[in-house]
């Protein structure tokens, strides 16, 4: 149908170039909106194109985030874990070497047979019986009688000293053992190449004992004087007799010779020096029960 246009002044009908004229103008119009339609579809196509294009970029991403986090995680096992050809290393904790016990001093050695925690060596002869054996400190009174002798019950330990002895600045340790009132027998405990040992001294032998360590001595000959310890040895002791000071009396002609330092003097000189031994301080005697040996040591 044809477009009716109203027949007035302004609605003239185109002549044939006009007509033509218009058929162009439309034609024109007609391409410019078929273009513009064209237009909007490639740019929607392209906009598509774009968003999964940033899309797969955003997924590219977090995917190589993850598969960083897991070659750092399993870099990071590997080196933790040891394969079973290589074995896991073990910290070297280094390992101090034990520092070798001192060697136990005299005193202790001693303390513990006088607190019965250790033995000593008791080695003694006499009237042709000989004792070789390790002693406690309960065994000692009565190992100085025979076996089956009624003495030997009532042997006891009645005091102690500490003293030394043989000059050599350690000290040694006095048993006083008595049988009934009286005084049996003394015996001294010495350290003697690591091994405490008794050694036995008579009444007679071990009198007036002074803090110095010299006492007075008397042989089987009646032969006395002052003296000291000069040496143990293993199972006996030297005295200083013949060089200190000593009386000796003949009974033959009834005279007495005096010595001192192994020289002969008058009983005179001889006086004046055992005067002087006489007066030195007495060794200090404790009750041997219930003492603290440790306190007399320090």
């Amino acid at each position: 149908m044809k477009p009716f246009f109203p027949n007035t002044r302004f609605s003239l009908p185109l002549e044939p170039r006009k007509q033509e004229l218009g058929s162009r103008v439309r034609a024109i119009v007609d391409a410019s909106n078929g273009r513009r339609k064209h237009t909007s579809l490639s740019a929607a196509a392209l906009a598509l194109v774009v968003c999964f294009l940033c899309v797969n970029l955003v997924s590219c991403a977090a995917v190589r985030a993850d598969s960083g986090a897991s070659s750092d995680t399993l870099s990071h096992a590997v080196q933790s874990e040891p394969t079973p050809s290589q074995p896991k290393p073990t910290e070297t904790v280094p390992v101090s070497e034990p520092e070798p016990a001192a060697p136990e001093r005299p005193r202790d050695s001693i303390l513990k047979v006088l607190t019965g925690e250790g033995e000593a060596h008791y080695h003694y002869t006499i009237l042709g019986r000989t004792t070789d054996e390790y002693l406690d400190i309960s065994e000692i009174a009565a190992s100085i009688f025979a076996e089956g002798e009624p003495a030997r019950e009532y042997g006891r330990i009645t005091r102690f000293a500490v003293v030394d002895l043989d000059g050599n600045g350690v000290n040694e340790a006095v048993l006083e053992i008595y049988v009934g009132e009286w005084p049996a027998e003394y015996e001294i405990l010495h350290l003697y190449n690591g091994e405490v040992r008794y050694y036995s001294l008579v009444p007679k032998a071990f009198a007036e004992p002074k803090a110095d360590g010299t006492f007075y001595w008397m042989d089987a000959a009646y032969r006395g004087g002052w003296s000291r310890i000069i040496a143990f040895h293993e199972d006996s002791f030297e005295l200083e007799k013949d060089d200190f000071l000593y009386d000796d009396y003949d009974f033959d002609t009834g005279t007495a010779s005096y010595y001192i330092d192994h020289q002969p003097v008058s009983k005179a000189a001889y006086n004046k020096v055992e005067e002087e031994q006489w007066n030195k301080p007495d060794v200090e005697w404790h009750d041997f029960a219930g003492a603290d040996f440790s306190e007399y040591f320090d």
